[in-house]
């Protein structure tokens, strides 16, 4: 049994650490070189190395390294999703990041359909920010609006699932509830 206070510092500890690979991560996809893999599998195991906290848990990133690089540089959209949607917060790791991915020139918006409530995060706020200043207008304070969008066509929209919250779903399910898997 631990104490709380011991638990979240755990956790700001775990966060530092993983942004340090995340960093480190795009380092070496940029650079390809074995100094930057030997870095990056430090701050792996630095970050595995780290306890469970009061809201975070063990993580396991050297374990899978080696299998993230082979997939991120192939261009897996499903790992590039998981790395980007755990980057999200840090907004200049999250570019960096982005522009390597396949996804460099899209607007990334992240739902999350989780305990029967939405939430939607990623570039959203700064798309609707820009598009509310080209009107040259005020974006902060109490000011309220309606942004108009053209209709987006199915076509164009790529959608890349993550995760399920269910135990041991591990891909995709159709509207219905069955699963859906798609064809690589």
């Amino acid at each position: 049994m631990s104490d709380g206070i011991s638990d979240m510092y755990r956790d700001m500890e775990r966060s530092e650490k993983a942004e340090t690979y995340f960093t480190l991560l795009h380092d070496y996809l940029k650079s390809r070189s074995e100094t930057d893999l030997a870095k990056l599998h430090d701050a792996a195991e630095s970050v595995d190395s780290v306890s469970r906290g009061l809201i975070t848990s063990r993580t396991s990133h050297s374990k899978r390294l080696s299998e993230r690089i082979k997939a991120l540089q192939s261009d897996d959209r499903h790992e590039w999703a998981l790395v980007l949607r755990t980057c999200m917060d840090d907004v200049t790791l999250f570019q960096k990041l982005k522009e390597l991915s396949p996804f460099a020139h899209t607007t990334i918006i992240f739902v999350n359909y989780g305990h029967g409530f939405v939430t939607i995060e990623g570039e959203l706020k700064k798309v609707l920010t820009n598009l509310i200043r080209e009107h040259d207008l005020e974006t902060y304070d109490c000011d309220e609006y309606l942004v108009s969008i053209p209709q987006i066509k199915k076509r164009t929209t790529q959608i890349e699932w993550i995760s399920c919250g269910i135990l041991g779903q591990r891909e995709p399910r159709t509207a219905k509830g069955k699963n859906n898997k798609k064809e690589k």
